[in-house]
């Protein structure tokens, strides 16, 4: 499994997150949806040097794909590393990514382990959740342990993580660590099937919610596809995810 997180989503909707207040940095917002990147910076970089962690890690990001600069993962590192200093979260989780995939830091399992464990200190953060229970279902940086992968799938899960969501049903499914659950699978499914297969598709190639939800449907009792689409129902139309079974 690959996360690929900061390409599935647009700078904006990340940075969306952080409300920030600032008119520059909405702005900045604004010209780097329309495309202009390089306006974008200029907009940002002030307030980057005036040390809001938000503009930052906004920096970073534009040296990391090479919007309005030359691609350049050492020094989006080195912007991440300042806005990580003030706490920003998905600056953390960016540094943890950069030591996971070795660009613009040093290939560093345990590191990367460590900033998203912090990436998460200050409210949940689905990526870095998500990406932990990778760390520990592959083995890198701590010993395998898929009880505590589960654990963070579950997280990531609950705060809409679209392939924790996958993972999470397909564990229902196939007993992996949790009770077999085929209702829980079915609604866990369904959760991440409302994500764009593309983006889903973007966190491993052959994670197909759709198709999952379909195949395990054709092998469940008319009372356990009754209550797992009632299930389901409610979760959707009230925007909650909900608890999985035994928690």
């Amino acid at each position: 499994m690959t996360s690929k997180p900061l390409l599935a989503a647009t700078l904006a909707v990340v940075l969306s997150l952080a409300q920030p207040a600032s008119a520059d940095f909405k702005a900045g917002v604004a010209a780097y949806e329309s495309g202009d990147f390089a306006k974008a910076l200029a907009e940002w970089k002030p307030l980057a040097d005036g040390g809001d962690p938000a503009a930052q890690y906004a920096v970073g990001l534009l040296h990391q794909y090479g919007q309005g600069v030359p691609p350049n993962p050492v020094e989006a590192v080195a912007w991440f590393a300042k806005a990580a200093e003030k706490g920003d979260a998905n600056a953390r989780f960016a540094i943890g990514l950069a030591h996971e995939s070795g660009q613009g830091a040093a290939k560093d399992y345990q590191a990367a382990m460590q900033w998203y464990l912090r990436a998460t200190e200050t409210g949940h953060h689905a990526e870095a959740e998500y990406s932990l229970g990778r760390l520990y279902l592959r083995g890198r940086g701590v010993p395998r342990d898929a009880g505590k992968a589960l654990e963070w799938f579950r997280k990531a899960a609950r705060h809409d993580h679209p392939a924790a969501q996958y993972l999470l049903a397909a564990a229902y499914e196939s007993g992996a660590g949790v009770e077999p659950d085929r209702v829980e699978a079915y609604v866990w499914y369904g959760l991440a099937a409302r994500a764009d297969p593309l983006l889903l598709a973007q966190y491993e190639p052959t994670f197909n919610a759709k198709l999952a939800m379909s195949t395990l449907k054709d092998r469940m009792a008319s009372w356990e596809i009754q209550k797992a689409q009632g299930k389901l129902a409610h979760a959707v139309k009230t925007h909650l995810t909900p608890e999985p079974a035994g928690k």
